[in-house]
């Protein structure tokens, strides 16, 4: 199984958008992928990040089957915490249906207020 992405990080471009870039492990199996999920936070603590992002985010390039190693995710809301996981997928994991079971990355994000946007 793939090892999980080396240092994921998070920048907020805007109040509602976030840039999400990490390293990427040599694959000794082949194609290395990554598939990035969103949740939402009742704060700034991990454990209060269950419920999964809404409809309206967007993912660029996508959500999954990403090749490269960053994403821009849109459609965010302003001033509320993110927990973004980074999962490494390779021919060895693709199939597993349980997440948890697969080796991820993880960072925490809080956007910016609607006021504190640069142009």
């Amino acid at each position: 199984m793939p090892q999980a992405p080396p240092k994921a990080e998070a920048n907020v471009v805007r109040a509602t958008t976030v840039f999400i870039s990490w390293q990427r492990w040599p694959s000794p199996s082949g194609l290395l992928t990554y598939a990035v999920e969103c949740f939402r936070c009742k704060s700034g603590e991990y454990k209060n990040c269950k419920e999964t992002c809404d409809q309206q985010v967007r993912y660029l390039p996508g959500k999954e089957n990403i090749t490269g190693v960053n994403v821009t995710v849109h459609g965010l809301s302003p001033s509320s915490f993110y927990l973004f996981t980074v999962y490494s997928v390779s021919e060895l994991n693709q199939q597993e249906q349980d997440k948890n079971k697969l080796n991820y990355a993880e960072v925490l994000v809080e956007t910016e207020g609607e006021g504190n946007c640069e142009l």
